[in-house]
Parts: structure tokens; sequence; C-alpha cells
């Protein structure tokens, strides 16, 4: 078949089985179509080209392309002017080889434009995308793990940080070692999760809502509860299940007046508590804190929590007053509070004695026993809150009695949460009576200008 336009050498370096059909666009010359490979939609189209002088176009042998996995197209044609060159039917996001620089196509588009030089010579170089193969899941994790230890309760925030390496992320199984209930999980890619047994073992299998390469930041709580003080207790480790590595840090504090100790670990390294990267989390309220470190998923460490009991040194300052009918006991009992908060308080009163009236800052109310143990009875004061620090309760206490000449023993006052109890006592005496000391134990006689009140 002879051709009107002046190609004079056509080349197609194939990979593959593709077509080429070179078509002219000049609106007078009649079109050719040459088809050089079967099953091909691949078309190119030159634009103005020039009519042959001295020849026709000859047709030039095949030959394969010496760059592996390119299809190649390469032509020639006379000196020229700049032509443009439309490039039909390559697959979409194809690359193309410019120079030694691959460049990839832009989504959409199935139609290239360029222009032969004017030297005339043309050589485009082209391959398929490569389809898009995740290949095996790799990731690792980080946690931060914060263990809160109050009265009779273990809670538990930990919160996972997943990094995927490779391939794409659509359910995470997570190892439950030890004791604890799971309340909630949070994230921002979680679809569903669920406890379920394995065996022996407990997983916590979370369920994205698709398939992801970013995770984000997965929290999870759980509380545990411990029973009666003293109490050892193993919490619980979530250990994410095909992680390449997984790390973190622990955290450990206590609320309340609980007295906390780690009586054992493996696998962990202990570090000072500003160490703890506090990222999402609040600084612990508790005076005591522990902070580990454990670089691979083998670990393992035991808790051991007791009750702190409050340390309360009493400073009382008592005056007993004599009347012709009545005997007054005024003691005014400040508390010194350490440790730990106090919610109640209790004292031992003589049985003889009424309670004429008990004052407090922060009391809420107080009661009088009615059992009588070696002559005292015992009067608690419950506080509106725990408190700490100084407290001051002022308590007046009476008996009608009709005063007579003789010995007065006087009373005393006992605290038995007290760690140590100290003050001043004096006794005053209404007009016409006069006392004197006669047997003293355990006191120190001091002027009178040096006396509190």
């Amino acid at each position: 078949m002879g051709y009107p336009y002046s190609l004079l050498a056509l080349q197609f370096e194939r990979q593959g089985n593709h077509a080429l059909r070179v078509r002219p666009t000049n609106a007078i010359a009649h079109s050719a179509t040459q088809n050089l490979f079967d099953g091909s939609d691949l078309e190119l189209r030159v634009r103005n080209c020039v009519p042959l002088q001295a020849e026709g176009c000859s047709r030039r042998a095949l030959r394969a392309s010496p760059l592996r996995g390119w299809t190649g197209l390469r032509f020639r044609i006379p000196h020229a002017a700049v032509v443009p060159v439309s490039l039909s039917g390559v697959p979409e996001r194809s690359r193309f080889l410019l120079g030694q620089t691959e460049v990839e196509g832009a989504a959409g588009v199935t139609q290239w434009q360029t222009y032969v030089p004017a030297s005339g010579q043309c050589l485009l170089r082209w391959k398929p995308k490569r389809k898009d193969s995740s290949g095996e899941l790799f990731f690792t994790t980080q946690a931060l793990v914060d263990v809160q230890v109050g009265a009779g309760m273990l809670r538990e925030r930990t919160q996972i940080e997943t990094k995927v390496l490779q391939g794409k992320v659509r359910k995470l199984q997570m190892v439950l070692d030890g004791a604890g209930d799971v309340l909630d999980l949070q994230g921002p890619h979680v679809g569903s999760w669920m406890v379920k047994k394995d065996g022996d073992k407990r997983l916590l299998e979370i369920v994205l809502n698709g398939e992801r390469t970013d995770v984000g930041s997965i929290t999870i709580l759980t509380q545990h509860p411990i029973g009666n003080f003293p109490a050892k207790v193993k919490p619980l480790q979530i250990t994410p299940v095909g992680a390449m590595r997984h790390a973190g840090y622990v955290r450990l504090s206590n609320r309340g007046a609980v007295k906390l100790g780690v009586s054992s670990h493996k696998g962990m390294m202990q570090l000072a508590p500003t160490q703890f990267p506090e990222v999402g989390f609040s600084a612990p309220a508790g005076k005591q804190v522990f902070v580990y470190r454990f670089p691979a998923a083998e670990r393992s460490w035991e808790v051991v929590a007791d009750q702190i009991l409050p340390e309360v040194s009493v400073n009382e300052v008592l005056i007993y007053k004599l009347s012709e009918t009545d005997r007054e006991l005024h003691a005014d009992v400040e508390l010194d509070i350490r440790e730990a908060p106090l919610r109640e308080w209790e004292m031992r009163i003589p049985a003889d004695y009424a309670v004429a009236s008990v004052t407090s800052a922060d009391m809420g109310q107080m009661v009088v026993g009615r059992t009588v143990t070696d002559g005292q009875r015992s009067l608690k004061v419950t506080f509106k809150k725990a408190v700490m620090g100084r407290q001051l309760i002022k308590v007046r206490l009476a008996r009608n009695v009709a005063t007579a000449e003789g010995e007065w023993n006087l009373v005393k006052l006992s605290y038995p949460q007290a760690k140590t109890v100290r003050g001043n006592l004096g006794v005053e005496a209404a007009l016409g009576w006069r006392v004197v000391s006669s047997a003293i134990d355990k006191l120190v006689e001091m002027p009178l200008a040096y006396f509190p009140n």
C-alpha cells in the first residue's frame, strides 16, 4: 500500500500485543491504515505531513525494544516546522520515559499531546502503571499506660499509637494479659470492638471502618477491683498481636489514702516521674508516682497496695470549772492531720458528763455513744468532707453535782486514733472556793501568765 505522506521510517518497539494505526488528518488526502499487531487500541495521528518528492514511503522491519517492560514508538519525517502528535489508547496513569526520568501520567487522561521537533526524529516510550500491591502487613506500636490505684479499685488507661510500615490494616487484635474489664474504647477510625476468648487467652478485637494505612491513636479504659488492703495485684497488660515491635511507658500513681509499691518487675526499667510523656494525660493527683519504660512486649510487674492511715497529733487545752452546783469541762482540741485525709474523729469522754456543745468549722454531725467502757463513752465527730492539716474542735461537757469539800479527781479525754497527745490543763473555781493540787502525775506546773487562754 502506498502512502501519500512523507513517513520515511516507522519502527514500533513492542512489549505485549499492540497494534498501531497511522492516519493522516489532512482532509484533502486519502487515509491509509496499517495494522501492525492485533488487538490494540493504540492510535498515532501525525498532522500536516509533507508529501514525498522522490519516492513513496517504504515499510521498515519491526524490531523489539531494547528496554524491557517498555512499549516504544520511533519514526522520522523530513525536516519541517514543529508537528503536533496525538497519542491515544495508552492505559490510564501510564508512565513515560523522558530521557532517564520516569514521569507518571495524570489520572483520567487517556490521550496525550506532544510535538515532533524540527529534526523530524520522534521517540516515545511508555509502560502501564504497576498494579498497587500492598503486600504483607507490617506495623509497630507505641503504648502509654497510666495506672491509678484508689480505694478498692485499680483503673488503667492505655493509649496505643500504631504506625503502618507496609500494607493496610482492617482489624487489630490485642492480648489481654491479667485481670480487668474493658470499660470503653475510643479511636478516630474504630468501627466496633469486642472481647472474646481464644483458648486460655482473652483477645480484644478492634474492627476499623475500612482498610487504612493511618490507624491513629486508640484509647482503652479498664478497671479491676483489688479487694481489701493490703493487696497484691498484677495490672492488665494489653499487647497487640502481630506487631513487629511494641514498646512504651507505664506510670503508676495513687488516688487517695493508698500506699503503693512495686514488688517485682521484669523487662522494664524505672525512670524519673518527669520522663513520662504526658501526651493526652493529666498530671497525677497522688503523691506517689512510679514511671517505667518497656522496650519490648515481653514484660511483667506486680503492684503492692496498702491503705494509708491518717497520722493525727492532738494538742488540747482543758479548763475545768468549779461552781456551786456544776462542774464543767471546756476542751479546745486541735488536730494536726497528716499522711491521709480524715473523715471521722472519735474521742472518749467521761460517762457521767453530758455533752453541752461540740463545734468545728467543717463538722457535719456528732454522735454520742451509749455504751460505757471503763467509765467512758464515745463521742464521734463526722466532717462534711475529708480534711487535712489543722482542725479545731471545741467541746463543752457539764455535770450537775453539788460542790462539797474534799478531793476532786479531774476526768480526762482520751483519743484512740491519736499518735501523740500533749497540751495544757487549768482549773478555775468560783468565788468562795479555793483549789490546790494534791497529787500530780505526768504534769508540770507552769505560771498562770503562760497559759494559752
